[in-house]
């Protein structure tokens, strides 16, 4: 196990073991505490994302650009890539704002896909090119997802796990960079809409679990000491943020090994 635990554990201990061994390599490869302390929650509203009335491909640019700069990354070249692939009349997409507490389709979260990231290390000076398809476009927060693979591309060392975990990894690091509300939510949209009969296409199943979503983002707030922000989430996560809160508050000392990292 990774530090003492006085209760059973949030997470099935596999998974909660490997969220803390991949924080730690996040930890260390993008600057320990310093990061944490100024890393800011990202959160779907104007105040970081402002209202714009771009649409389509210039849209999805728009939001690349956004999350560059709240992800430390405004100088890197990223590319992204429209797939056109046609889409489905359930897969029409709107004609919707970027991020707002007031457009409610976009408080939702999204996935990344694996496949469309890669292990190699990115040049400085060579693009990173981002693969979306157009369904993404009605659900810019799965969109807002998939942009971490970018960061992960300038790791200097490699990126824990296999080719299989990526996704996943990618995840925890739009957690880490403080941007995991929006997967968050996502994971809670793709499982309500799973137990009922309309499915919408334009939700993306994530690769973390509600539960692993709400432990990441809980740990985020822990290690800055400070509260989660429960009103941007959607009501079933935010219940679960709340009672990794009091896991976390009963098990200091898991925090302690995250607390000494200082690069």
């Amino acid at each position: 196990m990774y530090g003492e635990s006085t209760d059973a554990t949030f997470l099935d201990a596999d998974l909660q073991d490997w969220v803390f061994d991949t924080w730690t390599w996040l930890m260390s490869e993008f600057g320990g505490m310093a990061r944490i302390r100024w890393t800011k929650l990202g959160l779907p509203t104007t105040d970081f994302f402002p209202r714009t009335t771009t649409q389509g491909h210039d849209r999805a640019v728009y939001l690349l650009e956004r999350v560059k700069i709240l992800m430390d990354m405004a100088d890197w070249s990223c590319v992204l890539e429209p797939s056109f692939i046609p889409l489905a009349e359930d897969q029409a997409v709107p004609d919707e704002e970027a991020p707002s507490d007031d457009t409610a389709e976009d408080d939702s979260g999204g996935g990344d896909e694996a496949d469309e990231g890669k292990k190699d290390k990115a040049s400085v000076d060579e693009p990173f090119v981002i693969g979306y398809g157009p369904n993404l476009l009605a659900n810019p927060s799965a969109l807002i997802a998939k942009l971490a693979l970018c960061r992960l591309s300038r790791s200097q060392s490699d990126v824990p796990g296999d080719d299989d975990e990526l996704g996943a990894v990618a995840e925890l690091t739009l957690v880490f960079f403080g941007m995991g509300v929006f997967g968050a939510n996502t994971a809670c949209e793709y499982e309500a809409q799973m137990s009922v009969r309309y499915r919408s296409h334009s939700i993306t199943p994530t690769y973390l679990s509600e539960p692993t979503w709400a432990f990441a983002n809980t740990l985020l707030c822990a290690l800055k000491d400070v509260e989660p922000p429960f009103s941007h989430l959607q009501s079933s996560m935010a219940e679960l943020t709340n009672d990794a809160v009091k896991y976390l508050q009963r098990n200091e000392a898991l925090l302690e090994p995250l607390r000494k990292i200082a690069s």
